[in-house]
């Protein structure tokens, strides 16, 4: 739109604004003459008698933001809500999207971990997972964190899976559990069950160092898209390749 038809269109719009204050200010002279015991209602009387507006507490149900500790709060009761928390993990900056709702089951929550197109589903009790929230929110990550809890993993590519809960409380062994991750070359992570480290990432796959910290046992291994390999006692598969990395799981 060029600059002359904006101009034209704001000298209308005020034009117009004045012609209508015009006419009105007509409409009440002629009322007031009529019926000069007719108040007239001044902009500051109208406005006193407007309701204030209240603003929503992010405490309430819904989002919280980026507010952890009104995410936590709510996970309490299952929600439903929902935070984005950004947190620094093994030399980067992740941003991960949870949210929490209600199931069918009385204090079983919906939890869901969305981060670098993968989304994490699981069905935990509501004690569990503010526990876990806490450990989150102070810095404290372990991959088997979830592995307690009944989960479907939704990779960046479409694929599917299902974990099944591997024993009956919050950051249990990892036996069992399938870890997803997604990074790009030079990326790496270390807890008490592995550590590995990405030395490259093709157009169809991924090459990683990968150790396994409880026997200690090292190896270097390249993964073909879908293709399960094994390393140091686990099971890695490469899921997909996207612009934020390659996506991939770790299974015991």
């Amino acid at each position: 739109m060029s600059k002359n038809i904006v101009i034209g269109i704001l000298v209308v719009v005020i034009l117009g604004g004045g012609y209508l204050f015009y006419k009105q200010q007509q409409k009440v002279q002629s009322i007031q003459a009529i019926s000069p015991s007719v108040p007239t209602v001044t902009t500051s009387q109208a406005s006193s008698t407007m309701p204030s507006t209240k603003q929503i507490s992010s405490s309430g149900s819904g989002s919280c933001g980026t507010d952890m500790d009104c995410f936590i709060a709510q996970a309490n009761t299952c929600g439903p809500s929902k935070v984005a928390f950004s947190f620094p993990l093994y030399g980067h900056t992740i941003t991960a999207n949870y949210a929490v709702s209600k199931t069918a089951t009385s204090g079983m929550c919906s939890f869901t971990d969305s981060a670098y197109g993968t989304k994490q589903v699981c069905s935990v009790p509501s004690a569990d997972l503010v526990a876990v929230l806490k450990r989150w929110k102070g810095g404290t990550f372990d991959s088997g964190d979830l592995s307690s809890y009944a989960c479907t993993t939704t990779t960046s590519d479409g694929a599917s899976f299902t974990t099944s809960p591997t024993s009956g409380g919050a950051a249990v062994s990892t036996s069992g559990y399938t870890y997803t991750e997604t990074e790009q070359v030079g990326g790496s992570m270390s807890d008490t069950a592995f550590s590995y480290s990405v030395l490259a990432i093709g157009t169809s796959s991924v090459t990683m160092s990968f150790t396994n910290n409880q026997t200690n046992e090292t190896g270097t291994v390249t993964a073909q898209l879908n293709t399960p390999v094994v390393v140091a006692g686990y099971t890695i598969t490469l899921k997909g390749i996207t612009e934020d990395g390659a996506t991939f799981t770790i299974k015991e």
